[in-house]
């Protein structure tokens, strides 16, 4: 073991060279990139200008064609009832539009602009098809949007979903499920809007129990239900009623990057971030194309030979201080995101779990954990893809060739894999590209069904092996 160590930190000092200072410094520049241009976004999406300007305007803008086309519908000779029918339609989305203007509810993001478009829509509807006058609750409305008070808008609209829900004849069980989550927040000093934790996951829980209870209702009247659908729908209930009764509204696997929800936080940036190691990757492979290849295109490897060290043991050593320097890359690229992360875009829900199920158990561990876990997963990739090069590295002298065919297998087997999942050819998940993605597969997204964690760590270490086999037979073989 001694011999070993000393073989590694032989390798590590051979990588004290420009070209690896190089890689270094540019696997943080990318990170330091990457965080500077979703800040950059941030500030311009949050701006009052780029905000406030372009909903007024595009409210506007509807507003006028709306009116265009009301014009043009009411001067049709000899209407049919398809006619009125989209004269009562443009005429309520006109009404509500104007309302928009009219009361300053320019923010998309605001619990105004969803009650306008949500229960507005709904109250002129209600007004059209009974035939009845509610200018009492469209002044109670008006004034609780004139207000900002949402408190007084919910009750309102509470009140009126139980009334209409009675003269519809709905049972009690369906007025209490259409009123369940503007009572619990009423209940719990949760503002309705679309963009805040809270509401969402009581929206998330209450279509989970509607859906839970949908089916075992289905179950109990002789229907066929499956046995995943059933534990999907308890599952998925479970977690939120668990994260419900903790007030854990924040969830760390709900916010994996700022690109895909438009939310720029502390965690969404922090894993937003993963996308940069598909970039380091390519780095990592650089030096395992060459760790090998390099020896003997310039001669070196004669006097790595003359030491009294079984062949293997030098290879074993490369291949280690490869992938351990290429770890190391990733941990500084995680590492300068933390920081960089926290520094611009504060600390709020910084002590947020992840949450899963695990049996019939709701887990979670601290959202830190989840990222690290997150990097591995995706870490799995690049060792593949730099064992593979390393491989061919141990055969020729080239390592342009070397680094091209890693570099080819990370583009090339993520289209094939594709391809075949698109095609459902089942045959495809033996093939080591399709088990490098281990968070999708864990997440159950694998493009194959049925695909399991165990089975695709199997398949990833058994090529891991026969990449390594064939670097061990071409290395112990060749001739210097």
């Amino acid at each position: 073991m001694a011999k070993f160590g000393k073989l590694v930190a032989n390798e590590y000092i051979k990588l004290k060279k420009i070209s690896t200072l190089i890689i270094m410094i540019l696997a943080v520049l990318l990170t330091v990139a990457y965080l500077g241009i979703a800040k950059l976004v941030d500030y311009t999406m949050n701006s009052e200008f780029f905000y406030m300007g372009s909903v007024e305007e595009s409210l506007d803008w509807e507003k006028n064609s709306l009116q265009t086309e009301l014009e043009a519908l009411k001067a049709e000779e000899n209407p049919v009832d398809e006619t009125y029918f989209a004269i009562e339609q443009v005429e309520q989305r006109l009404r509500i539009v104007s309302f928009e203007l009219e009361h300053c509810v320019l923010e998309y993001d605001h619990w105004t602009f969803l009650a306008a478009e949500n229960f507005l829509s709904t109250l002129y509807m209600t007004e059209i098809e009974n035939n009845a006058d509610y200018s009492k609750e469209i002044e109670q409305f008006t004034r609780a949007i004139d207000n900002r008070d949402w408190k007084s808008y919910l009750t309102m609209k509470i009140d009126f979903t139980r009334s209409a829900g009675k003269e519809s004849g709905l049972s009690e069980q369906e007025i209490k499920n259409m009123t369940t989550v503007d009572q619990y927040c009423l209940d719990h000093d949760i503002m309705p809007v679309e963009t805040d934790d809270a509401y969402m996951l009581v929206k998330n829980w209450d279509t989970a129990r509607q859906r839970l209870e949908t089916l075992e209702a289905s179950e109990k009247n002789g229907q066929l239900v499956s046995s995943d659908t059933m534990k999907t729908a308890k599952d998925a209930f479970a977690l939120y009623d668990y994260r419900i009764q903790h007030e854990a509204y924040y969830d760390v696997s709900e916010n994996t990057g700022w690109m895909n929800n438009g939310k720029f936080d502390f965690w969404n940036v922090l894993n937003g971030s993963y996308m940069i190691s598909g970039i380091i990757g390519v780095l990592i492979i650089v030096i395992a194309g060459g760790i090998v290849a390099s020896e003997f295109s310039q001669g070196t490897i004669k006097f790595l030979l003359i030491n009294p060290v079984k062949r293997w043991k030098i290879l074993m050593a490369k291949y280690f201080t490869a992938i351990s320097f290429g770890y190391l890359i990733l941990l500084i690229s995680f590492l300068v995101a933390v920081v960089m992360s926290a520094m611009l875009m504060g600390f709020d829900n910084i002590d947020a779990y992840y949450h899963y199920i695990s049996g019939d158990e709701v887990k979670r561990i601290p959202g830190i954990l989840y990222t690290l876990r997150t990097y591995f997963f995706g870490s799995i990739d690049i060792v593949v893809n730099a064992t593979f090069a390393f491989a061919i590295s141990s055969m020729i002298r080239s390592t342009a060739l070397a680094v091209g065919a890693g570099i080819a297998a990370t583009f090339i087997g993520n289209t094939l894999v594709s391809i075949l999942g698109m095609f459902q050819m089942d045959w495809g998940r033996f093939l080591i590209f399709s088990n490098t993605d281990m968070q999708a597969i864990v997440e159950g997204n694998s493009m194959f069904v049925g695909h399991t964690p165990g089975f695709a760590a199997a398949i990833v270490l058994i090529h891991l092996f026969v990449f390594l086999l064939i670097a061990w037979d071409g290395f112990t073989r060749r001739e210097i």
